[in-house]
């Protein structure tokens, strides 16, 4: 596979699919030559850049660079305080940058093909589309994205449940509406946006009492978000996002044709097709028929991945 710098902008501490879908990154950065450009915070909670850190280091690998966010939503934090309590460092806890400045640095220094993958809130890579010339480049962000970015890969939208009548919001794009605009408004590079639809019933994260050796802040985040009864795993919107993101379709994901996404005041997201669009929906590429048979499959791979790094 070419080299993939790879950016990352998570709400970890709000959900447990988050960790998992950045142990599925250390599995594509040692077996398909994906390099972890950045790692950025998209939630306001005081722990979650340290927990991230520890992480990685916990994992083997050596933390990239990571950004907190200045102010966004502030949320429950499930895991990452425990986290920071069992794993961290003194150097774990080393100042950071905010992450709009990291994101732009990730940009900047990228030499090869670049993918940002957005698994939480919108909030931080709206503040990078509207970011300034400044120190670390004298282009603008929307400038600096269409040089050096071949994609913006995001976690959001519900698109298929209702389609006469005001549907719910899902959880990414609620939290700031305003956000999720500036992305699915940005015509600079193609966006893919993998919805709530298609990561709902892949369950990975089975067992994990089983299959790791040691305690890790993997199992951590899956016993503290489900209350310890980690068996049945936990459906996989982000660990789907971040396999798309780095593998494309493979043979068990689809695209839609290319459109425009609309969100309203209330967060509800609607998708058009438009030969003018630059937007494209990953769904799961299945008949009603096979459906959760597809959806083990995912499952079965992305464990499989996560399982490589376990050992």
């Amino acid at each position: 596979m070419e080299k993939l710098d790879f950016i990352l902008d998570t709400d970890a501490g709000a959900d447990c699919d988050d960790m998992l879908a950045m142990s599925y990154l250390i599995y594509a950065k040692r077996f398909l030559n994906v390099n972890i450009k950045a790692v950025t915070h998209a939630l306001s909670t005081g722990d979650g850049v340290v927990a991230i850190r520890s992480f990685f280091r916990c994992m083997g690998e050596k933390a990239p660079e990571t950004g907190h966010m200045i102010k966004g939503a502030n949320l429950n934090d499930n895991y990452c305080k425990q986290i920071v309590k069992e794993f961290a460092t003194k150097k774990d806890h080393a100042g950071t940058e905010c992450a709009s400045r990291v994101l732009r640095k990730a940009l900047a220094s990228s030499k090869s093909r670049c993918v940002l993958c957005a698994i939480g809130q919108l909030t931080n890579i709206s503040a990078l589309i509207r970011s300034e010339p400044d120190d670390i480049s004298p282009l603008d962000g929307v400038s600096l994205i269409k040089e050096k970015c071949d994609k913006i890969v995001v976690m959001a939208g519900l698109f298929f449940d209702k389609e006469n009548a005001e549907r719910e919001p899902e959880w990414n794009v609620r939290w700031d509406v305003q956000a999720a605009r500036d992305v699915f408004n940005f015509k600079g590079v193609p966006i893919a946006a993998i919805p709530w639809e298609t990561g709902i019933n892949i369950h990975t994260g089975k067992d994990l009492h089983s299959r790791v050796t040691k305690r890790n802040p993997l199992l951590v985040s899956f016993e503290m978000f489900l209350n310890e009864s980690v068996k049945g795993g936990r459906d996989s919107w982000d660990p789907v996002t971040a396999l798309y993101a780095v593998e494309g379709t493979k043979d068990f994901l689809k695209e839609s044709k290319k459109g425009t996404v609309s969100v309203t005041d209330t967060g509800a997201t609607y998708f058009k097709e438009s030969d003018d669009g630059n937007t494209v929906i990953v769904t799961v590429n299945s008949t009603k028929e096979n459906d959760q048979e597809i959806r083990n499959s995912i499952a079965e791979y992305i464990e499989h991945c996560v399982d490589k790094i376990l050992k």
